[in-house]
């Protein structure tokens, strides 16, 4: 049954995960002042033909978990119809702002990732990667619903001094 085997690759995959940001944590353990900040995206309701996914709730929620218990206490949350572009800009600029040298950031996703054609001819692979938000149709793509590679990179870059350290994790195919 392919829904048994997917079934199993995603909840390894979701330990593998779980394992490898811990390690990430604890090897990289900051200075006694500096925080860690996050937000947390999960989208698991789409409009069809896009399949609705189980995984994207509980993967935030196991990290909202493990970055408590490593002291964490300034982590927003979106989920579904909440994850819009216009909101995940928002707070991470909010984040931006609120964060300190030596702190952490953590960008998390988790959620449908896909590619189109871009419309920037310096793309090398003529390819846009994209996250599918809440509302994301793919009959009519709404630039509310979706964050290219490119702006998300800028967000991270043009929000966030060098001295904030920026993690940023995508559950999503085409996320490399």
């Amino acid at each position: 049954d392919p829904r048994g085997l997917f079934g199993r690759i995603e909840a390894s995959m979701r330990k593998l995960l779980a394992g490898l940001i811990a390690a990430l944590l604890a090897a990289l353990s900051s200075p006694a002042h500096a925080e860690i900040r996050a937000l947390l995206v999960a989208v698991s309701q789409y409009v069809e033909p896009i399949p609705s996914l189980e995984g994207p709730p509980n993967d935030a929620a196991a990290l909202k978990t493990l970055l408590e218990a490593q002291g964490a206490k300034d982590i927003i949350s979106l989920r579904d119809a909440q994850a819009t572009r216009a909101n995940v800009r928002a707070a991470l600029e909010a984040l931006g702002k609120r964060a300190k040298p030596g702190d952490w950031v953590i960008f998390f996703y988790a959620g449908h990732g896909a590619q189109a054609k871009a419309r920037d001819a310096t793309e090398v692979d003529g390819m846009d990667e994209f996250m599918a938000l809440g509302g994301f149709q793919v009959s009519r793509p709404d630039p509310n619903h979706f964050i290219l590679d490119n702006d998300l990179r800028g967000w991270l870059m043009n929000f966030f001094p060098t001295s904030v350290n920026v993690l940023q994790i995508a559950d999503a195919c085409h996320s490399g």
